[in-house]
Order: C-alpha cells, then sequence, then structure tokens
C-alpha cells in the first residue's frame, strides 16, 4: 500500500518462514513489474502504490544465522556498509564553514575524539559519534562567523 519495510537481520528467521516469505514478496514484486493498482495478496485484493520498498538487514557469519534461499536472495540488491570516513568528514564541514588548513584541523579534532572514547568511561552522557562530531564543528563555524 505503499509502506516501506526494514526487516533487520533477516538472515535469523527460520528457513521455513523465509520461504513464505519469499512467495509474498514474489507476489509484491510481480505486482510492480505489471504495473499494478491493485493485486491479490494472501488471497485478498489490495490497492498497490509503486513507491513501496522492502528493505532487509543481514549479519552474515554469525551462529544461529541461515543463509538466504536462493529464490529470496535473488530479489534484493547486496549492499555492504563500512564506518564513515570521520576525518574526511570533519575536514569537509571546517571547509563549508569556511576554515583555513582544514586537513590539520580535522586530523586534530578527530584525534581529539578519538582519545575521548578511549579515555572517558563508556557511560551514556559521553557521545563522540559522527552527530556530536559534526554538532561541534558547525558550532565552531558560527562562533568563527560571529567573531571573525
Amino acid at each position: 500500500t505503499g509502506a516501506w519495510g526494514c526487516f533487520d537481520e533477516f538472515n535469523r528467521i527460520n528457513i521455513e518462514v523465509l520461504s513464505v516469505v519469499a512467495q509474498q514478496i514474489l507476489s509484491i514484486l510481480s505486482a510492480l513489474s505489471a504495473n499494478l493498482t491493485r493485486f491479490v495478496f494472501e488471497g485478498r485484493e489490495i490497492n498497490l502504490v509503486w513507491s513501496c520498498g522492502i528493505f532487509i538487514t543481514m549479519n552474515p557469519g554469525y551462529a544461529g544465522r541461515t543463509e538466504l534461499p536462493d529464490n529470496l536472495k535473488s530479489m534484493f540488491r547486496p549492499i555492504s556498509m563500512v564506518v564513515p570516513d570521520s576525518t574526511l568528514i570533519a575536514e569537509i564541514i571546517l571547509f563549508a564553514e569556511g576554515f583555513n588548513n582544514c586537513k590539520a584541523l580535522a586530523k586534530k579534532v578527530y584525534t581529539l575524539y578519538s582519545l575521548a572514547v578511549q579515555q572517558l568511561s563508556k557511560q551514556d552522557h559521553y557521545d563522540f559519534g559522527l552527530r556530536a562530531l559534526t554538532s561541534l564543528l558547525r558550532y565552531a563555524g558560527k562562533k568563527r562567523r560571529d567573531k571573525p
């Protein structure tokens, strides 16, 4: 109906359930391919909006994880996630905020954040993630504009 579904750690589901899900997804994808606006799903005729989406996440290689059946695997396009390059992100933000010597500043900021993560306790109020880093850099840019 135009909804988007994201199924986290999809390969933890039992293989029997995955085969049923594969048939359900196939019926949705077939209706999309045929440019239908209504189709039969699980015995009921329902509306289909072309902007619907199905996403899955998987953590392969862990104990208790099943391999997806080939019919289900073929319905999804694999992508991999990597750790963001915080130094490069910091450099770009610093440049956008008007700083000079951004490469050296970004390295210093990233080193500071890395040391803070290593040295401070793991309590929730210590947040040195990418969101906190970008907030700090945006604030630095604001201060630089206020008092050049």
